[in-house]
């Protein structure tokens, strides 16, 4: 019986680390901002329109392609419930609430 409880143990640990290059985010960091104000942000990963502002996560419902150069970024809220992300390309997205976790995977490199 303890042979068996410690491979459990063991297959637990080895698999609870889950897929490489997974980033989880599971709290927000970000503080909560005024409406109507653009502020500075990050993308929570080069490829793809998520952020943490306004002390939730934000991303957009549906499909989507960034257009480069994504830096820099600013973010305002519009309503609650409906965020405005701006790139450096001029892009503009609307993003909605969303519900950590939120799982990010490594973005693909670009080949010369």
């Amino acid at each position: 019986m303890i042979g068996v409880g410690l491979v459990f143990v063991v297959l637990n640990l080895f698999l609870a680390g889950g897929p490489k290059d997974v980033r989880v985010f599971e709290t927000p960091t970000s503080s909560p901002v005024q409406r109507r104000v653009a502020y500075p942000v990050h993308l929570l990963t080069s490829c793809a329109p998520v952020i943490d502002f306004d002390a939730g996560f934000w991303a957009p419902p549906g499909g989507w392609t960034l257009q480069q150069p994504v830096d820099p970024a600013t973010a305002e809220v519009l309503d609650p419930g409906r965020v405005l992300l701006q790139l450096g390309s001029g892009q503009r997205i609307r993003l909605e609430p969303t519900r950590p976790p939120i799982r990010l995977s490594r973005c693909a490199s670009l080949s010369p």
